[in-house]
């Protein structure tokens, strides 16, 4: 970027065609990218059109079909500013859109044109994945624009063009250039294909002179160094300019009343110089062909398909998409819903932290005043709302005002959230007034709702339920929120003025903040609000000025028959208090207490009686999502636990695992921490108890074999875990179910080996699935791995990528899953990964049972079946041996290497071996299959992966001996390789050599072994070391460096094993040799 403006320091604009980042849902690229440019789009105006890695999800990151985590574009459209003036909203008669509902969504932030001097620009959105029902909505609208426009010259820019360099043409490119021709498009800008084009001018998809068509160019690519190269079969009759080879590019153009100039440069990926390498101008405009062209008549409106149902009058909301749909959609215009309107939720409903809901009632865009907020009805009819989350958007605000902020950003006259659950809410950086469920209420009411989660960085009134109170109720409800702001803040309340009141509510969650803080109420402002039948049960109160009930309240104000804890840890200038009653814990966790302030539990609320590990406490009856709503706990059960692995209890280090034992002390200390935090919630509690269960159920004792041993997928993800990127084997000890929607079972490091010693079943469900990413996994003996029906890990079942290594030994790996499309039960990414299967079976049921992303992995399958009611096998190289077995199609331009059936076969005679073909397989009369083979000497071990193989001519004299490797070969790929003997004559001096080569062999088994034991001995050191480190409660760095040199040690001695099982192989060859020429 630098080097273009430094050819050109004040450039009108910028445009960049697409594939602005890697991975469009990851915030760290786009702000990278945008850093990137800060200093250039602060002054000068930047376009942009979409492009595929825009759309689409990569697979490293679990979108294994490359669907799209973001289809309508929202992370590129919150990051630019796009014209409104595309198809979704002009281009039809009448002013109308040419694209509604689905396609309009897709487009209303991608599509639109703007206009540069004597040019038009019409940007466009197409990439590989578009739906021909969202290109043609654009091509119409494009003529559209071009018919009312007096621009001479006309320019499209979009990422994937009709014409591409080593590429062929996209299925729909005929509808583009048909397009183009009938408009008069000057020049042609996209992007995609990672190299640069340009072509001749064309129309109606043949070559023409110039002045008679469009010139299409491909360029501008960012990197460099990929390796591109121009291909001829595809591109070569329309091609007047191209550059092989992936060069980080520009491309300048100056337009002028006479002419476009365009100018190419790129630099060279190995020297970094930069040269030019086109440059053309166009200097006669096309002209159009639209004089008569009517605008076809807008689509009828569609509904979205996430507007919620209507039924009898109510707004049915049922999932996310429902509830994000109704937050972003009220108005009066077309598929907008009425701000009082009825809405009820029909089940729970999970926003997982999304970002992107509005808060309900606030104004409109572009609205001229505040409006009455929502006035209508929203019933949670019961159920609850998980993972609300809402950072601060200035998007909200009306003419710069601070906008308040909860689940409801005003609530107005008549306005009504009742019978609801908030678990979970995460608000953060507010500005205006903020509460759990409403920022603002302003004669509207809360019945029967709770709140529970955090609001951090309010800068504004805060409260648990609501932030600013004028005028309206709260009943029957309550607030588990932390509040942490920096302006009144308060458990249930921030601020209340006009009439209102606030009863049977209970407010138990921490509030903190700069300025006054009260235990239920802030600033209670009105001598008409009324205060009844209050408890305030808070973890804290802290602030300038703080108060058990309120911060600050007017004399007139009724405040009366309410309760507050006794013991809440209060910080700042203590505030009188009236009309409340001072209790204990004990007080606040009988029934009674509540009963004697009117709270109704026969039909309101309900009683949760104290149990052994929690205690009493009162929630709204019939609502889901609720735990214990007061801030005490009951340790009893954490302290028994504890008791068991403590004191006289606590077990030695030296008998166990380092990582087993290490994990147990840190849920020790996770345990104790608890235990003495006061202010600790049940939740927290009843979490260490099971955090410290799970520690002491995964504890290792050293054994002398089968050290790792499974019984559950949390055991299994924990041994893996715990052998690390060593090597070893897990014993699969019992048939269980992978059913903790744990997603992947993570193998990225060491070599591990899954094993059982009968007959057992491993059987994953929902989202849990194998990957296996940059280390090895051998799923061995007696072991069926199945994937069950209703699995939704449906893109790969075992998943391997980088330089990752899948051996299936003697298994069976099945699919009961139905898939389809991209899909697969064993599926490899890059070119990396291999795939051995022996003795085994592997089916599935549609889509591919073993798929390779990329071309490059080799899969190797022996004496094998795999079988599916599709495709089998897709994509890259695979070797088949013995009796394997494929039921199903092949595709992908899969390459066979078939030596099933097949074999070499060998006689030796008269120190000669002769080979030929042999069995009933293809390879037998393929000539394409030839013999290979290798010679060693006389007691050597057989070559590594058959390197340096030659062709098989004749027969191979070995007068000394020796042993000839030979196997049949297909292309690179060879088939099960065989050994054949020539003993060498009787031959003193050979037998001489020999005897020498077999007592140097032996020497190198002694030294070997020796080696062995001083690699044992430096493990059994640095294992007690380490155990002597975590007894003695070293610093957590000194045991990492312990448990590193742990590691290390036992690395060496598996590498010394491995020198000595060499050494043994070669001494038992040698002896043979011995034996051979000492006849």
């Amino acid at each position: 970027m630098e080097r273009a403006f430094g050819e050109v320091p004040d450039p009108a604009f910028m445009l960049f065609t697409g594939d602005l980042v890697n991975h469009s849902y990851k915030s760290q690229e786009w702000d990278g990218f945008f850093k990137a440019m800060e200093s250039r789009t602060a002054t000068v105006p930047t376009y942009f059109t979409i492009g595929n890695h825009e759309y689409e999800g990569n697979p490293s990151d679990g979108y294994l079909d490359w669907e799209s985590p973001d289809p309508y574009f929202t992370n590129f459209a919150a990051r630019t500013n796009i014209p409104a003036n595309g198809p979704a909203y002009a281009g039809a008669a009448g002013g109308r859109p040419t694209a509604v509902g689905e396609e309009a969504k897709t487009l209303r932030n991608t599509a639109y044109y703007f206009e540069y001097g004597d040019a038009l620009f019409v940007v466009l959105n197409h990439f590989d994945q578009l739906k021909l029902s969202e290109l043609r909505p654009q091509l119409d609208w494009l003529k559209t624009v071009v018919q009312s426009s007096d621009a001479k010259w006309k320019v499209a820019a979009y990422h994937h063009g009709p014409y591409l360099g080593r590429r062929d043409h996209p299925s729909n490119y005929l509808e583009i250039t048909k397009a183009f021709d009938q408009a008069g498009i000057d020049l042609s800008i996209s992007g995609h294909d990672g190299m640069y084009l340009r072509t001749h001018p064309l129309k109606d998809d043949l070559v023409v002179g110039d002045g008679a068509g469009t010139t299409y160019i491909t360029g501008a690519a960012a990197g460099d160094g990929q390796g591109y190269t121009w291909n001829p079969e595809i591109a070569g009759e329309y091609t007047a300019v191209y550059k092989d080879n992936q060069e980080a590019s520009y491309q300048t153009v100056s337009v002028s009343p006479e002419r476009i100039a365009i100018k190419s440069t790129s630099r060279d990926p190995k020297t970094g110089v930069y040269s030019v390498n086109d440059t053309f101008e166009i200097t006669h405009s096309l002209p159009s062909s639209l004089e008569d062209w009517v605008p076809p008549a807008s689509p009828e409106p569609v509904l979205d398909k996430d507007f919620p149902p209507l039924v009898e009058g109510t707004y049915q909301i049922s999932t996310p998409q429902h509830l994000m749909y109704v937050s972003n959609n009220f108005g009066g215009g077309f598929g907008q819903l009425p701000l009082d309107g009825h809405y009820v939720l029909t089940k729970d409903i999970d926003l997982k932290h999304l970002r992107g809901f509005r808060p309900l009632g606030l104004p409109a865009l572009n609205a001229e005043d505040a409006g009455p907020g929502f006035t209508g009805t929203f019933d949670g009819a019961g159920h609850s709302i998980t993972g609300l989350n809402l950072g601060y958007d200035q998007g909200w605000e009306l003419d710069g005002a601070p906008s308040p902020t909860g689940f409801v950003g005003r609530l107005g006259a008549g306005g009504v959230v009742r019978n609801l659950g908030l678990v979970d809410v995460d608000y953060r950086d507010t500005e205006g007034p903020v509460g759990g469920v409403a920022g603002v209420v302003k004669g509207g009411t809360l019945d029967r709702v709770f709140v529970a989660g955090g609001v951090d960085g309010a800068k504004d009134t805060a409260g648990g339920l609501i932030g600013a109170l004028d005028g309206g109720s709260v009943k029957d409800s309550y607030a588990t929120v932390n509040i942490d702001g920096e302006a009144t803040a308060a458990g249930l309340v921030g601020e209340i003025t006009g009439a209102s009141t606030v009863e049977r509510s209970l407010a138990a969650g921490a509030v903190v903040t700069t300025a006054d803080a009260g235990g239920a109420v802030g600033h209670v402002q009105s001598a008409d609000a009324v205060l009844s039948g209050i408890v305030a049960a808070n973890r804290a109160v802290t602030g300038s000025n703080a108060g058990k009930l309120f911060a600050a309240a007017v004399a007139q104000a009724r405040v009366a028959d309410n309760a507050v804890w006794a013991d809440v840890p209060l910080t700042g200038t203590k505030v009188e208090q009236r009309g409340i009653s001072e209790l204990t814990q004990a007080d606040l966790t009988a029934q009674a207490t509540y009963e004697g302030r009117g709270w109704d539990f026969d039909t309101r609320w309900a009683w949760q009686p104290a149990t052994s590990t929690a205690v009493a406490y009162p929630y709204l009856a019939g609502l889901s999502g609720q735990v214990n709503t007061l801030p005490f706990t009951n340790k009893a059960a954490l302290a028994d636990l504890l008791a068991t692995v403590t004191g006289g209890n606590a077990p030695n280090p030296a008998g166990y695992t380092p990582y087993s034992y290490q994990f147990l002390a840190k849920a020790i200390d996770s345990a104790t921490a608890v235990m003495n935090d006061p202010y600790t919630s049940q939740t927290k509690v009843d979490a260490a108890v099971t955090g410290l269960a799970t520690a002491i159920r995964f504890l290792n004792p050293l054994v002398a074999e089968k050290q790792f041993r499974a019984a559950s997928i949390d055991e299994l993800r924990f041994r893996i875990a715990e052998i690390g990127s060593g090597a070893d084997t897990i014993w699969i000890t019992e048939d269980f179910v992978a059913d903790d929607q744990g997603g992947a079972i993570q193998v990225d490091a060491g070599k591990i080996r899954l094993t059982a010693d009968q007959p057992t079943t491993l059987t994953a469900t929902g989202n849990v699935y194998f990957n296996v990413d940059s280390a090895e996994l051998t799923v061995g003996r007696n072991l069926t791995i199945v994937q069950s029906a209703d699995s939704t890990a449906l893109a790969a079942f075992f998943m391997v990528r980088d330089e990752g290594r899948l051996t299936v030994e003697d298994t069976t790996i099945r699919s009961d899953a139905t898939m389809s499309g991209s899909q697969g039960v064993i599926v490899t990414e890059d070119s990396g990964p291999t795939v051995t299967i022996d003795r085994s079976t592997v089916s599935g049921k549609g889509a591919r049972t073993i798929y390779a992303y990329n071309a490059g992995p080799l899969f190797t399958i022996t004496d094998s079946t795999i079988t599916n009611t599709n495709t089998a096998l897709y994509r890259s190289e695979y070797v088949l041996n013995g009796t394997t077995v494929i039921t199903g199609s092949t595709g992908g331009g899969a390459v066979i290497h078939d030596f099933r059936g097949s074999e070499v076969a060998g006689n030796v005679a008269d120190n000669a071996v002769t080979l030929t073909k042999a069995g009933t397989g293809p390879a037998v009369t393929d000539p394409a299959y030839t013999i290979a083979y290798v010679v060693t000497e006389p007691g050597a071990p057989a070559p590594g992966d058959f390197q340096g193989a030659v062709a098989y001519t004749e027969p191979i004299a070995l007068p000394q001996g020796g042993t000839v490797w030979a196997a049949l070969t297909h292309g690179s790929r060879h088939g099960i390789v065989k050994s054949f003997v020539v003993q060498a004559p009787g031959d003193p001096a050979a037998c001489l050599v020999a005897q020498e080569q077999a007592e140097a062999a032996a020497k190198d088994v002694d030294k070997a072994d020796k080696a062995v034991q001083k690699a044992q001995k430096k493990v059994e050191d640095a294992e007690a070391k380490l155990e002597k480190s975590l007894a003695s409660g070293k610093p957590a760095q000194a045991i990492k460096q312990d448990e590193a040199k742990f590691a290390e040690a036992k690395a060496q001695l598996e590498e010394t094993k491995t020198t000595l099982a060499t050494a043994k192989a070669v001494h038992t060859a040698a002896l043979a040799q011995v034996a051979a020429f000492c006849r």
